[in-house]
Formats: structure tokens, C-alpha cells, sequence
């Protein structure tokens, strides 16, 4: 709900809860009152309570007429505070549970979550489409747009949200003023281990033992919680992501040669053959992965992924994970001062100062595997790649339909949490070393030794914010370009299409702009709560006759009522005219006492006139005639043509 209506909510559903208060009060004043009308003659201290209870319209105000009442006769009765203690502690309770009521009210909005469900647009997957009258420029140029807004959006949010521990305190954090609450959590929680190894094989990695690798592992990750793919919760799915990194000795597979079609020297690396290079490999007699020309002075960042078009060589093969290569040339950077990390190396000094890098080429390679769990069976599947599971979810662990395709939905858009897509289209725009260069003539501080980790600390963030972006887009596509579609899966089969349907419904997002959510539950409460306090409020003196005259243990109990008339502020102000000899009033019995006949004025009666002084006297409490009528002691209003004593009670 935007929140200009939310705080017209808020103090709509204050007004029923002080309403709801104050005729609470009066239903309990109205218990009290019948409870304390004995029928027997009273102290005026103890009428005067019964006034007050009849009239009563807060329990505040109740509070304080009934202390002064007390004060007034302090010398007059005995013990009045005393005797006032259950009323005011009754009035103080009703004052008290209500106020609280009030404050807790603001928690239907504080104590739900955050969380509101988007408003499905474009719902699905962004795909580029393609026809015949589709330049292939055209849909190159759309596919690239839309990676390229989802990794600069994932590495703003992970560079704003996520906590780089690793960072060095000479690397200025940037901050893109990215409103890390848009999501059901700011981010997704992940332990690191420095003592990974080598995610590949041992001769392939830089560094040797444990210390080879890092790794990244999440926590157990709840698809309606943490992604807001909001579910009952037999349809949640649990998966963990383990990413580890390392940087490759590629010095064994570097060639060095001059083709016939240029002058400068080339360098080959080849740890696995790449579709999208075999172009520029295709001056030499060999497959190869990457060719930079060592003349260019280029700054280079290239990554590759096996489900990108390369086929690494044995020793990098994995098949329970997927694989990214990152390559990287700096060969035009400047250090200030010698850089130790295997990644950056730099130690040839250069004339006229700073130092170059060792290396033209550096690698480093991470793997990603992931592993879902059914909560509701508390099965879980080994670590794999992304594409496995189809293989997991084939009653291995027993998912409902619903839970098979939170899967799919997240491996069909997984290829873009791969740690190569953490960087894809930024080239070295990715790198967290490049905020220090300076642009101008390349120059940069010195690097520290563990800048390699910082490098896959931060790739690792990235991708876990663009699993986060990528699961609130599904139900928030917008096309990019002409040839840009988004589509969402069809099945023959009617209730999966109503699964995906109810997907783009429920898909949750944490609240930034302007809108505030609300517990539906609380709401309800208060609201049947406070209407039924209300009502019952205005009808629990006609409940409470209806019991003494329909129940026959209870007509005994009938002077209750014509006390609780004869208390009610409008016939106190008619006897008290009738006292001071003005006559004419009908409706002795009623709650509403009115005159006779048609906007007939008052008349002003002598003592002993008919309906003077003496006629308003004979409207009295005759304790004495109840009684012998065999119906219980008690006050009841009589018509009489002689009063039988004075109406002072």
C-alpha cells in the first residue's frame, strides 16, 4: 500500500481502537452499575457512584469523577477511597489495555516484513528473438544491452550491500547509493575458506596445499525468504552455492609467434579450445583458448565459461561443476611500488621508475556448484553444476511439481550466476584494482598480496546479487531494444502453466519506494474486534433487561433496570425540573424523558396544584410496595396520586 494511504489506514484504525475503548468502558460501567444496585437504601456516596457509572463516557473521565466524589466525602463516609478502589481500578485497567492496544496497532505494518509483492509486468525470461528480418547485428546488440544492465546493476548492489572483509584499507570502497532493502534481505549470507585448494588439478593451479584456492560457501538459501519466490512452505526449495577460485600456471601453454598478416608478436594460450577465438587462432596450426598481441599495450580482461563455447583441456575438466577463466594482461599498468600478488605480479623496474608486470598473461579459474535440499524431507542432493538438476530433481529428492520448477526457474536463468557473468561486458571494468588507476597515464599504487581473493570475493558478491536481482526481474522484465522478447515456459500440462502463472504473482521484493505492507491478520483483529466491542456496546442494556424479564431466576432483579433509568443523566434533569415545579414531561419509564404533546413548552406548576411540587414527589422509589408485591426488594418509579414520603432516598 503506498504510504499516504498506509497512514490514512493507521489512523483509521486508531480512531476503532480509542472508539473501541471508550464504549468498552461503558459496557463494563454498565456491568458495574447493575452489579452495585442492591435495592436496598443507600448513602448518597454510594447513589452518587451509581450516577457516575450511568453517565460515564471515558474511563479517564470516570477516573476522576469518582476521586473527587471520594475526596468530597471523605469526612462524611467512611473509608471512600476504599470503597472506590475496584471502580477506579476498573476504569484504569480498560484505560491501560487500550492504550496498549494503540501502540501494538503500529506493529501491523512494523511487525509484518518488509516485503510487498511486485506487480508483474513483463513476466518470464528475457530472450532476443529471432527471424529472418532480424540483422544479426541487431539481436548481438540487444543480447549484449540486456547482460550488460544485469551485471553493472548485480556489481553496484554487491559492492554496496555486500562486505568485502578481504579488502585492503588502501582500496576506497565506492559506494553507488544502491537501496540495499529493495529485497526481501539486503544480502545473501556466505562463509570463506582461505585452505580450499586447488578446484582443479594440482599441476594446473599458481600456488601449492591448501592456501591454492579460496572458497566462498553460502549458507542454506530459502527460495521464498531469501529470493522472495513467495511459496507455501511444502513448495519452498533450500540450495547452497560453493564457488572456489585459484590462479592457473598457464606459463606451459603460452605460445609465441609472428604471423604473416602482422608484425607484432602474438601470444597463444591454449588450455582448451574457444569457438568465439578461432578467428584470430586461426593463423597457427593449433587450437587455443585465447591470442593477445603483446604490442597492443591493451588492457585486458578475458573470461571464459564452459557453457560459453570452451572446451577446456583434461586437467581443467570438471563434471560436478561449472567453470570460469578469467585471463588477464596489465602489461600497460604502472606500480608505484613491487606487487607480490600472483595475480598482478609486478617486479621489472622500469627506468625512470615504478615497476611493469612480470607476466603478459595471468589466470586465475573458478568453479561453481550447487546443491538444493527438499525441507520438507530434509533430502539433499550431492554439489553439481547448474544443468544437474534435472538429474536431482527426478524423484531423487521428491519434489512437488511446484518445487521442480523453482528449480527450473532458477537454472534456466543460472547461467547468468556463473562467476564469468560477474563480469560480463564490463571487461576490466570489473576488476576492484581498476579504481585505482589512473587513467591518464596508467599509473596505480602498489597491490596487496592477497588482491587475487579480493578480485574473486568481489565476482562471488556480484553473482550472489544477481541472483537476488535476477529472481525479483522474472516478474519485471523490460525489453530491451527492438528484437529483445520476454517469454515465459508453456507446458501441455495445465496446472504447470498455472505454477509459472502463479510465480509471476507471488513474486516478493523488499519495500523502498513509498509503499508499506501491512499484517492482513492484525488488521482483521482489530477491526472485528473493535466492531464487536462497539456494537455490543450499544446494545448490552437492552441484552441485560431482556435477561431479567425472559429468565425466571432473574426477575427478581428487574428494579436494575428502572435504577438504571431513573440514574440516566436526562431523567436525572427531568426530576430535577419536576423538583424545581415545572411539569408536563411524558415518558417516565423511558431513557428519554419528553414532554406531552407537539413542542409543548413546560409548564410551571404550584405545590399543590395538580402536577405541581407535590405531584413530582409522588414519582418515587417504593421500596415498600415491591415488596409486598412478593417480587424482591428493590427502586422502581410508581405512579401515585399522594406522595407517600419525601423523594430523598
Amino acid at each position: 500500500m503506498h504510504s499516504p494511504s498506509a497512514a490514512v489506514l493507521m489512523v483509521f484504525l486508531t480512531l476503532v481502537i480509542s472508539a473501541a475503548g471508550s464504549r468498552c468502558w461503558l459496557i463494563v460501567a454498565t456491568l458495574l452499575h447493575q452489579y452495585l444496585s442492591s435495592g436496598r437504601p443507600g448513602t448518597g456516596f454510594r447513589h452518587g457512584q451509581l450516577v457516575i457509572l450511568r453517565n460515564s463516557s471515558t474511563s479517564t473521565g470516570t477516573i476522576g469523577d469518582l476521586l473527587w466524589l471520594a475526596w468530597r466525602w471523605r469526612s462524611r463516609v467512611a473509608r471512600p477511597f476504599r470503597k472506590s478502589l475496584l471502580l477506579v481500578l476498573s476504569a484504569a485497567v480498560n484505560f491501560v489495555l487500550f492504550t496498549v492496544a494503540a501502540i501494538l496497532a503500529t506493529h501491523v505494518t512494523t511487525s509484518a516484513t518488509n516485503d510487498v509483492l511486485l506487480r508483474p509486468k513483463n513476466c518470464g525470461f528475457h530472450a532476443v528473438s529471432g527471424n529472418d528480418s532480424n540483422p544479426v547485428g541487431a539481436n548481438y546488440t540487444s543480447s549484449r544491452i540486456e547482460s550488460l544492465r544485469q551485471v553493472t546493476a548485480a556489481r553496484d548492489r554487491g559492492r554496496s550491500c555486500y562486505n568485502l572483509a578481504l579488502e585492503s584499507e588502501n582500496i576506497t570502497k565506492v559506494s553507488n547509493n544502491v537501496p540495499c532493502g529493495d529485497m526481501p534481505i539486503a544480502s545473501i549470507p556466505y562463509k570463506r575458506n582461505h585452505s580450499a585448494g586447488c578446484p582443479v588439478d594440482d599441476s594446473m593451479c599458481l600456488l601449492k596445499g591448501p592456501a591454492a584456492g579460496i572458497a566462498f560457501e553460502t549458507d542454506l538459501i530459502d527460495s521464498s525468504r531469501a529470493l522472495g519466490m513467495s511459496a507455501k512452505a511444502p513448495d519452498v526449495v533450500h540450495f547452497r552455492r560453493l564457488t572456489t577460485c585459484a590462479p592457473l600456471n598457464i606459463s606451459n601453454y603460452q605460445t609465441s609467434y609472428v604471423p604473416d598478416w602482422v608484425n607484432n608478436t602474438l601470444i597463444s594460450v591454449n588450455i582448451g579450445k574457444s569457438v568465439t577465438q578461432e578467428t584470430r587462432c586461426s593463423g597457427i596450426d593449433m587450437e587455443c583458448t585465447y591470442v593477445y598481441d603483446t604490442h597492443a599495450h591493451e588492457q585486458l580482461y578475458y573470461a571464459k565459461s564452459k557453457f560459453n563455447q570452451w572446451d577446456p583441456i583434461a586437467p581443467l575438466l570438471r563434471d560436478d561443476a561449472d567453470l570460469s577463466l578469467f585471463i588477464l594482461a596489465a602489461n600497460s599498468i604502472t606500480y608505484s611500488q613491487p606487487v607480490d600478488d600472483p595475480l598482478f605480479s609486478a617486479h621489472l623496474p622500469l627506468e625512470h621508475g615504478g615497476y611493469i608486470a612480470d607476466f603478459n598473461l595471468t589466470s586465475m579459474i573458478c568453479s561453481d556448484q550447487y546443491r538444493y535440499c527438499n525441507p520438507e524431507n530434509n533430502l539433499c542432493a550431492p554439489y553439481g553444476g547448474l544443468q544437474s538438476f534435472y538429474d536431482i530433481t527426478a524423484g531423487y529428492l521428491n519434489m512437488s511439481t511446484r518445487q521442480a520448477l523453482t528449480v527450473a526457474r532458477f537454472a534456466s536463468s543460472g547461467l547468468g550466476y556463473a562467476m564469468v557473468q560477474s563480469t560480463a561486458g564490463l571487461g576490466f571494468m570489473a576488476l576492484k584494482a581498476q579504481e585505482l588507476v589512473y587513467q591518464a597515464n596508467l599509473m596505480s599504487p602498489s597491490l596487496p598480496i592477497n588482491q587475487w581473493q579480493i578480485e574473486a570475493e568481489a565476482m562471488f558478491q556480484t553473482a550472489l546479487a544477481r541472483t537476488q536481482l535476477d529472481s525479483a526481474d522474472f516478474a519485471r522484465k523490460e525489453t530491451v531494444g527492438e528484437y529483445s522478447t520476454i517469454w515465459l515456459p508453456k507446458a501441455d500440462n495445465g496446472s504447470m502453466n498455472s505454477i509459472w502463472t502463479a510465480m509471476c504473482n507471488n513474486q516478493k521484493t523488499g519495500s523502498t519506494n513509498g509503499y508499506q505492507n501491512f499484517s492482513i491478520l492484525g488488521i482483521a483483529i482489530i477491526l472485528i474486534v473493535g466492531t464487536t466491542i462497539i456494537l455490543l456496546s450499544y446494545v448490552i442494556d437492552t441484552l441485560i433487561f431482556a435477561c431479567y424479564r425472559l429468565i425466571p431466576p432473574l426477575r427478581k432483579y428487574q428494579h436494575k433496570r428502572w435504577q438504571y433509568i431513573a440514574d440516566g443523566q436526562l431523567q436525572l434533569q427531568r426530576l430535577a425540573m419536576e423538583g424545581a415545579g415545572y411539569c408536563g414531561w411524558d415518558g417516565l419509564k423511558e431513557d428519554v424523558p419528553t414532554t406531552k404533546g407537539w413542542e409543548r413548552k413546560l409548564c410551571v406548576a404550584t405545590e399543590h396544584a395538580p402536577g405541581g411540587l407535590g405531584y413530582a414527589k409522588a414519582i418515587i422509589f417504593d421500596q415498600e410496595n415491591l415488596r409486598g408485591e412478593g417480587r424482591g426488594g428493590g427502586y422502581t418509579p410508581i405512579m401515585s396520586e399522594e406522595p407517600k414520603h419525601d423523594f430523598d432516598v
